[in-house]
């Protein structure tokens, strides 16, 4: 018997499954309701904190010593990165979704993995969208493109979200406005935010920000794709 120790985790569960009682517990809070759309049919929560079974994950985003992992959409057009962050209900998968239709190499629908030079890696896990209330996995090439294998400079930083009847007018952010909107996205700016920030100053060195509402996906994707060549 193990002892569900939430001390050092950032949230924890103990529930019962067919007469087993079991503990979970992860380093990121977020990543609990995931946790709970896997867990067996019909498990119930458990009394106690005295489990059988114990496991712990530690997300590699929070952990990571070499890259600083950013919630965020990643494509890559015309040799630079297009990243949207954002976290879950943003709508950053949507537009992510629309951009590779268009044709730009798919990178990510959840983070933006950032070296020290500021360059953008890809972590292509497959693009999750929601359609009628259920959430649907895509490849890249089920969307018609192809996953970026290349790390690549940040051309364009969008911060958005979808409202309906809204109109792309944005503005553009400073570097300075522009980093802080990343930083508030990275996993690891509690744990490590001096190197996140080194990261994300380089990364948006050469890079244009720009905010503002948007309506629907297909009616930005050509003035984002074009705002990289400008």
């Amino acid at each position: 018997m193990e002892k569900l120790d939430r001390l050092g985790w950032a949230a924890g569960i103990s529930f019962k499954s067919f007469g087993v009682t079991i503990g979970v517990r992860v380093n990121q809070a977020s990543f609990m309701d995931r946790i709970l759309l896997h867990l067996p049919p019909g498990w119930t929560p458990a009394g106690s904190r005295v489990v059988e079974r114990l496991y712990s994950l530690v997300i590699v985003a929070e952990m990571a010593r070499h890259r600083v992992f950013v919630h965020a959409g990643v494509v890559g057009w015309k040799g630079k990165a297009i990243v949207i962050p954002g976290r879950s209900f943003s709508g950053k998968s949507t537009l992510v979704a629309e951009l590779v239709r268009a044709g730009a190499q798919y990178y990510s629908d959840e983070y933006a993995v950032i070296d020290a030079r500021g360059k953008v890696h890809p972590y292509p896990r497959p693009l999750v969208i929601r359609e009628n209330g259920a959430r649907k996995k895509y490849t890249a090439e089920e969307l018609g493109s192809t996953v970026g294998v290349t790390p690549l400079p940040i051309g364009v930083m969008l911060v958005t979200k979808y409202k309906s009847g809204a109109q792309w007018r944005p503005r553009e952010l400073s570097t300075g406005t522009g980093a802080l909107a990343l930083l508030e996205n990275a996993v690891s700016a509690r744990r490590h935010p001096k190197r996140a920030l080194f990261s994300i100053q380089k990364a948006m060195s050469h890079a244009k920000g720009l905010k503002g509402g948007r309506g629907e996906a297909k009616q930005l994707v050509d003035q984002i794709c074009d705002a990289v060549s400008q």
